[in-house]
């Protein structure tokens, strides 16, 4: 068995209610091998709902035990699996999709798996104008 080394850029993302957002699920392997990443399978869980969030495995999305929530509103990206990538992508996030995921990848060679905890926020963004002097002013002051 090769050694594995995760990387993941956030398990803590704090997501922008109605945005998309791409929850990061990677195997890395510290020696290269042509067929390392072959028969990729990953299944995306939430801790505390019923069905899956996203399950890809035999070459395809395997959507039958899939949450309805869900339904419409996920994917992988296929082209990268070969790379050992299972990142997800949420589309139009909710504040009910708060909370814990987990990412489970296996491959010909390898396996993994990460937990990924999703914070929302209805963030929003205020427009400023820069004055003269370097300063900034609220948007409603400078009509």
């Amino acid at each position: 068995m090769i050694n594995i080394t995760w990387c993941f850029l956030n398990v803590k993302p704090i997501a922008n209610m109605g945005e998309d957002e791409i929850l990061g699920c990677y195997l890395y392997a510290k020696e290269n091998s042509p067929d390392q990443f072959t028969q990729v399978s990953v299944t995306w869980e939430r801790k505390g709902v019923d069905g899956l969030v996203y399950n890809y495995e035999d070459g395809a999305p395997q959507l039958q035990n899939q949450a309805s929530q869900y339904k419409g509103r996920v994917h992988l990206f296929p082209e990268e699996l070969s790379n050992g990538n299972g990142s997800l992508m949420l589309r139009s996030v909710r504040r009910s999709d708060e909370g814990e995921y987990v990412c489970n990848i296996k491959s010909a060679a390898h396996s993994g798996k990460i937990s990924i905890h999703l914070k929302t926020t209805a963030q929003t963004h205020s427009l400023s104008s820069v004055s003269p002097t370097g300063g900034t002013f609220p948007e409603h002051l400078t009509r």
